[in-house]
């Protein structure tokens, strides 16, 4: 590994591990967190500019004041990291895993394990009615549901690519077009 790469690698870890050192009051664990009504405790605070704006440019999204800082925090601990079927840790994960260790970081929510499973956690919407939080789902494999994302905006998605890994993509990709089955809240 070059001294680049390893003063990248260094400056990403001393970032997250600054910002993720503020303490905050959890809600409370018997009340579920919908996406959309989130606890304002599970907002890191925007005031650090220059994380924001790294994360921002790290993931290749617009961060703004009124989005869940703690959302894409976790996110860009995970990116990049590889797809391994059944995997749950760094060392490689599903989509499944991702999506469920996600909602249950910070929306304080426990989802079924498989998106097969998890599309009976949701209230299916239209497309156009996706916001942060939301899942998507597809057919990659077949006629039944083998993928999922949660939807961030502007069109775009975080899941685990079997190719990429943890990454970020666009709905409207010629790829996840054709395979989109359905998008959906989850339930409260």
């Amino acid at each position: 590994m070059n001294k680049s790469a390893c003063a990248v690698k260094l400056l990403i870890f001393i970032l997250l591990v600054a910002v993720s050192c503020r303490t905050r009051i959890p809600p409370p664990k018997d009340v579920p967190v919908s996406p959309t009504i989130e606890s304002e405790a599970m907002k890191a605070p925007v005031d650090d500019i220059e994380m924001v704006n790294f994360i921002s440019s790290l993931l290749n999204i617009n961060i703004e004041a009124s989005d869940n800082l703690h959302l894409y925090m976790l996110i860009s601990q995970w990116y990049g990291v590889p797809h391994k079927l059944a995997g749950r840790d760094k060392n490689g994960i599903d989509c499944s895993a991702f999506v469920l260790m996600v909602y249950s970081k910070v929306y304080n929510y426990n989802l079924n394990r498989t998106s097969q499973q998890m599309i009976n956690d949701v209230r299916i919407i239209r497309k156009n009615q996706l916001t942060e939080g939301d899942l998507v789902f597809f057919k990659t494999s077949g006629n039944r549901i083998s993928h999922v994302g949660i939807y961030l905006k502007d069109n775009k998605f975080v899941h685990v690519s079997s190719s990429r890994g943890v990454t970020i993509s666009k709905l409207d990709d010629a790829y996840w077009a054709r395979t989109f089955h359905a998008a959906g809240r989850v339930k409260k």
